[in-house]
């Protein structure tokens, strides 16, 4: 389908919005903002129309639906990982070890691969089992078990960097 006048958006909108709906409500797990990310990225869609393949429309809205959902909680609930304070040493300056480590970690994540990211967020922080997440984001259950393993090697690997610089230095 080619959406080249506003006839060719409202089939576009009366085929899709449904489902978009559906699949954003699933990782907002809130109607209204679910309704409100599928018109934002409908809007976008409507004026990214002249760059669209007519063959790909579906999957890139698809995309922007999960994209914009997933911006949507970024900006709701920041990623922030709590570690207990018994883990670390109990010197003065052991709170401001805790809040670097916390910043470096957090950085970590944010320097993930977007897809890697986005199903590590949905898994670990959002609690999406793996079958929502591969639903919602139209990819398969073995994908997402591979994106997750991705994102927690690299996590602990520079997890394991900054423990070492911690408490060797």
């Amino acid at each position: 389908m080619k959406i080249e006048t506003q006839k060719d958006l409202r089939n576009f909108f009366n085929s899709n919005y449904r489902n978009a709906v559906i699949s954003a409500h699933r990782i907002l797990n809130d109607k209204s903002e679910a309704e409100d990310a599928v018109q934002d990225t409908l809007i976008k869609l409507w004026e990214n129309r002249t760059q669209l393949k007519e063959d790909t429309i579906g999957a890139y809205f698809a995309t922007m639906v999960r994209n914009r959902c997933i911006d949507i909680l970024r900006k709701k609930k920041p990623i922030i990982i709590e570690i207990d304070d018994g883990q670390l040493p109990t010197e003065d300056h052991s709170q401001m070890e805790h809040e670097e480590l916390k910043a470096k970690i957090n950085a970590t994540i944010d320097s993930l691969p977007d897809r890697c990211r986005e199903v590590f967020v949905l898994s670990r922080f959002e609690k999406l089992s793996h079958k929502e997440i591969s639903e919602s984001m139209g990819i398969s259950t073995k994908t997402v078990e591979n994106q997750i393993t991705k994102a927690l090697k690299v996590i602990s690997s520079t997890l394991i960097s900054i423990l070492f610089l911690l408490f060797f230095n």
